[in-house]
């Protein structure tokens, strides 16, 4: 029986050999979509979940004091003891520090993590000392640090590093230790463990705070009571500034990787929001493959309803008939899973490129194998299910040949409708993504960042005989003075000013601000306007400051009204010399930064950390890169950290994420309309050696073939416009509220939409055209002679 079975089923596959090959493929493309994503999605989820009572640790984040609306993760140290002390649901309060460091390790220098070494911190991370001593976990002047078993096979392979120096800038530091740490899939890897250089006050916010709480603690109740009893410290002014922390916020470890502000921190790529629409994509692409197929498998269910009929009259039963054409969709789906399987393999080092997963093949294949499964047995049971209601109530009145005509009419252009619906809803999310990011690239940013780059190092250096050969390079047009910071790549100093000129009210919270050194040249490097005052220069104080408009108007003033005001920074009082336009130089889901420009004394620290903006020719960043990386290999010693950027490439890495998401929809897109149009041809094929009969009468009685083909097209484009009516306004709702996160938003007009239809339309006239015509240009009398 299962013999027979399986040799009509592969009959019948070879027979519809295209309409086969397009629900092969079309399954195979969303199985693979729908299992990597949903991998993805269960990776970025699980991070650190192996910890020991995870499910009851907890980051303490708060209000970013530097950056309106965003939410960070810097604490001072001294608030781990705070609330371990003040509130009895928090069993443990661990304060850490991670950084990077440059190190020389046998006279090769390496970048490397270090992690601070308290002692809380390293219970909850289960980091155990496996030799050596704790000498590494004495006071920050100690001149010990312990080394990861990682790290120690990566930087000393087979040597015992206890007792090796790791050089780091200006300091030396010994190994003592080796320690066990769990660094893959976590949040919080490292190489090197020892205690940090790092201010234990107050105002010193550069920790981060893990807790750990007590069984059945309500965490939402445990918040509210730590933010209205939060210490008088964090509110205290100092000499320096107020913390402007406000609002403390519990974030479970579970769910830290893909929290907001977090990930994009790490800079861990693609949103996570978006691997989300990614798998979502994937099953409209399975959906859309499985109605083509099902569309296809009915209609041929009509054709073969006399033979079906015959079955029953020689004994046949609808199990027998269901079982028969369920083995033919078992093997269909065999071959789908399997080319579905060739596709990840293929696809796996992009995959692997593309998220970052530090994972085994042989576990994704796992994951993805049981989720493929899982779908397969779903999309299996429903196809039975929907097999033996159909044959249940049409089998005994099959020999009627009209019987179900309607029926099968419509479910081929509901099934139509439905792909190309899907289609017009890819295509038109993809245009409009691309149309917000042209506009987020190439719309005036009030300064200009194209073919501009920065280079710099870290520590002391002597820039003057660099500028002299940076500037002999063919690819640069212009060289400034090691004096200023770029303002896109910046690594800049955060201000907090309390109160201005004309402020009635004390405000708690102090305005955060980012200051940049700043003359005239700088301004007209990087082509930013005046709009009231004038520019800063060799005769300006460290008290004369020039701001953008956000923060005038912040402030309660015009461009032109903020002239010669006052604004105070903790002890100093700065008077505004000149005002200059906006500049969008941050991530373009945040609102403009308030900015000011400074000279003078008051910016020492950061003149000897200044680097060198230059400019370069157009398409010459690539070459102009690798110039400057071999200037830094011979001109710089190898302990400096070199940062080399384009400022429209750092820009650029701001929309990766949905750059990324542009890609994976366009990709979706393809396949949609692939599926749709070898679908629709295959589904015109059928329907044409069903109405040969028709076509040939009408062409009897006086049809031309250019007739024939206008009734298909009109068919098939009425079909194209009603799916457009519910996709377009859909889409319109989707995309109108992905760009309110953006600042700066392009107005969505018709035409897109309108090229979108004429184009799919000639995509659907065309797939049609050739099997219609073929149709139309048969010998009317044979065609009746052999019906």
């Amino acid at each position: 029986m299962i013999k027979h079975c399986l040799k009509i089923a592969i009959r019948n596959l070879v027979k519809y050999k295209v309409q086969s090959a397009v629900s092969i493929l079309g399954l195979a493309v969303g199985f693979v979509c729908f299992s990597l994503s949903l991998y993805w999605i269960h990776y970025e989820m699980t991070y650190d979940h192996f910890r020991q009572n995870a499910d009851r640790i907890y980051m303490v984040r708060t209000n970013d004091e530097y950056t309106e609306g965003k939410i960070s993760t810097r604490v001072p140290y001294s608030l781990a003891a705070y609330l371990a002390q003040h509130f009895p649901d928090i069993a443990v309060a661990a304060p850490f520090h991670l950084i990077s460091e440059r190190i020389s390790v046998n006279d090769k220098y390496q970048d490397a993590v270090f992690s601070s070494a308290d002692s809380a911190w390293m219970n909850l991370m289960d980091i155990r000392i496996i030799k050596g001593n704790r000498n590494f976990m004495l006071p920050k002047d100690n001149a010990e640090i312990a080394i990861t078993e990682e790290a120690a096979k990566k930087w000393f392979r087979t040597e015992d590093p206890i007792g090796k120096e790791v050089k780091m800038l200006r300091r030396t530091k010994k190994i003592c230790a080796i320690v066990q740490a769990e660094n893959r899939h976590t949040n919080f890897p490292f190489d090197f463990i020892g205690n940090p250089e790092l201010g234990k006050t107050w105002w010193y916010i550069t920790w981060s705070i893990l807790i750990k709480v007590k069984p059945d603690t309500d965490i939402e109740e445990l918040e509210s009571k730590i933010n209205a009893n939060l210490p008088a410290e964090l509110k205290q002014v100092t000499s320096i500034r107020k913390t402007g922390i406000e609002r403390i916020i519990l974030t479970p470890l579970s769910k830290l990787h893909y929290a907001k502000d977090f990930r994009d921190d790490k800079e861990a790529g693609i949103t996570f929001q978006y691997i989300i629409y990614f798998s979502i994509a994937g099953i409209l692409i399975i959906t859309c493959a499985l109605i083509n197929y099902l569309t296809l498998f009915i209609n041929r269910m009509r054709v073969r309803q006399r033979e079906m009929a015959l079955r029953m009259i020689h004994g046949a039963n609808i199990r027998s008939l269901v079982s028969l054409l369920t083995v033919e969709f078992l093997l269909l789906l065999a071959c789908a899973v399997t080319t579905g399987f060739l596709l990840i393999e293929i696809c796996f080092p992009s995959f692997i490129e593309l998220t970052g997963i530090d994972t085994a093949k042989s576990s994704l294949y796992g994951e993805a194998f049981l989720f493929i499964g899982l779908i397969s047995l779903i999309i299996l049971t429903a196809i039975i299910g929907l097999l033996y209601i159909l044959y249940h109530r049409s089998l005994h009145l099959s020999l009627r040949y009209n019987t179900g005509r309607s029926t099968g009419t419509q479910l081929r252009r509901g099934s139509i409708v439905l792909q190309l619906f899907v289609c017009l809803s890819f295509i038109g999310c993809t245009v409009l993504i691309n149309q917000q990011l042209d506009y987020l690239r190439h719309r005036d940013l009030g300064l200009k960042i194209k073919n501009r780059g920065s280079f710099s190092v870290m520590g002391d250096m002597d820039y003057t005989p660099l500028i002299r050969k940076i500037k002999e390079l063919p690819m640069i047009t212009e060289v400034m003075q090691p004096d200023y910071y770029p303002i896109v790549s910046q690594l800049t100093a955060i201000g907090q000013f309390d109160n201005w000129e004309g402020l009635d009210i004390p405000i708690d919270t102090p305005v955060p601000v980012k200051l940049f050194l700043g003359k005239e040249d700088f301004f007209r490097f990087y082509d930013i306007t005046l709009l009231a005052g004038e520019w800063l220069d060799d005769l300006s104080t460290y008290e004369d400051i020039i701001i953008n408009e956000s923060l005038a108007r912040r402030m309660g003033w015009s461009p032109q009204e903020a002239i010669g005001k006052h604004i105070i920074q903790s002890y100093i009082t700065y008077t505004i010399v000149g005002v200059v336009k906006d500049c969008h130089y941050g991530a373009p889901t945040l609102p403009i930064p308030h900015t000011g420009f400074l000279v003078g004394e008051q910016m020492g620290l950061m003149q000897r950390s200044a680097g060198i903006l230059f400019k370069y020719k157009e398409g010459t960043w690539n070459e102009c890169r690798k110039a400057l990386e071999h200037l830094y290999q011979t001109e710089c010693s190898p302990e400096n950290i070199l940062r080399l950027n384009s400022e429209e490439e750092v820009y650029n890495n701001y929309l990766r994420s949905e750059e990324m998401l542009t890609r994976l929809l366009s990709f979706a897109s393809l396949v949609c309309i692939l599926t749709a149009m070898f679908g629709i041809y295959s589904l015109v094929t059928l329907t044409c050696e069903q109405r040969r009969k028709e076509i040939a009468i009408r062409k009897v009685n006086g049809a031309t073939v250019w007739s024939i083909l206008f009734l298909f097209f009109r068919e098939y484009l009425i079909m194209l416009c009603i799916a457009a009516l519910f996709a377009f306004p859909i889409t319109y709702v989707i995309i109108k509220q992905w760009i309110l996160n953006y600042v700066r938003q392009v107005s969505i007009s018709p035409l897109p939409f309108i090229l979108i239809l004429i184009g799919l339309a000639l995509t659907v006239i065309a797939g049609i055209s050739w099997r219609v015509w073929k149709a139309a240009n048969e010998n009317p009398a044979e065609v009746i002679k052999n019906e």
